[in-house]
């Protein structure tokens, strides 16, 4: 392969892969705050609410409160993906980029979308960190008040039911006020999540019951007060979940911050590898839960 061919390459790489991941974007991108720093962490200062204090008298000196502040890191991690076409392989690729494999810019536009899912599901779910620097800073967990336990509203543990789903939007509702957009509330959930719901809700239940098969069959994407956005990236890695239990994610607007610090994409000869064609992306990525009191896990007993 030429060098100019090689450039030709990577540049329609770099490029169809970015206008890709940009097109279809990842499902969670419109329900957090988005960043774009480059460097390792970044600091985020929270103000709490406040109140106002009746004045009691004429010419009474002003009151003087301390405001409620408190500091919450991001911190981006580096993810890669890299495949390796043999030399052989080179040879059907055309000349001049004609001939880029479209299935390995598909395939990793998607897998970043993914993955940006993955960041965002993990910072709602996870472990945040508090203090005015990030060495030292205090590890915060979701509250447990804020979880809805698996047997919620059952004799034993089960998965997702109509119940859980309301009992989180009320959790929420309870603090709307500290939401930009209080209206804007998403679930992510599996489509056997849904399955589960349906089952939930008995028969005589014939309008409900319609409703939640019109989200199953794509026909509405809302439920219970949620926006469900349907994904099957949850395993046993997620916080909360493992072989038996799998933590939903259900958040308001303005609880989790999300950054995308960069991303890179190429193709290079691997000198060492007989000049083997790899395909290179790159993304740098960080999130945070801002706001525990806008955020609710949802516990189901994991069945398939």
């Amino acid at each position: 392969m030429t060098p100019s061919e090689l450039q030709a390459y990577s540049q329609q790489f770099a490029t169809d892969w970015y206008h890709l991941s940009q097109q279809r974007k990842c499902l969670f991108e419109p329900y957090v705050l988005r960043e774009s720093f480059t460097g390792e962490s970044e600091r985020f200062q929270r103000i709490g609410s406040q109140e106002f204090t009746k004045r009691t008298g004429r010419r009474e000196k002003t009151k003087i409160k301390e405001a409620p502040l408190s500091f919450r890191h991001i911190t981006n991690e580096d993810y890669t993906l890299a495949n390796v076409l043999d030399k052989i392989d080179k040879r059907k690729m055309g000349a001049s980029g004609t001939g880029l494999p479209q299935a390995y810019i598909e395939s990793h536009a998607n897998g970043y979308n993914r993955l940006c899912d993955r960041v965002i599901l993990n910072s709602a779910l996870g472990i945040a960190y508090d203090g005015e620097k990030l060495a030292g800073a205090t590890p915060t967990n979701l509250a447990s008040a804020n979880i809805v336990a698996e047997d919620y509203g059952l004799q034993a543990a089960g998965g997702l039911t109509y119940a859980k789903i309301v009992r989180a939007l009320l959790l929420l509702q309870q603090n709307s006020h500290l939401s930009p957009d209080a209206k804007r509330v998403v679930l992510g959930c599996t489509p056997l999540d849904l399955e589960s719901v349906y089952n939930s809700v008995a028969a005589t239940e014939i309008n409900l019951r319609a409703r939640i098969l019109d989200v199953i069959e794509d026909r509405s994407d809302m439920l219970g007060g949620f926006k469900i956005v349907k994904t099957t990236i949850y395993d046993t890695t997620m916080p909360g979940s493992d072989s038996d239990t799998r933590r939903l994610a259900a958040w308001m607007y303005g609880a989790v911050r999300f950054n995308e610090g960069g991303r890179d994409s190429r193709m290079d000869e691997l000198s060492q590898q007989n000049y083997d064609l790899q395909v290179y992306s790159s993304g740098y990525l960080g999130g945070s839960r801002m706001e525990e009191a806008l955020v609710v896990g949802i516990d189901c007993h994991f069945t398939a």
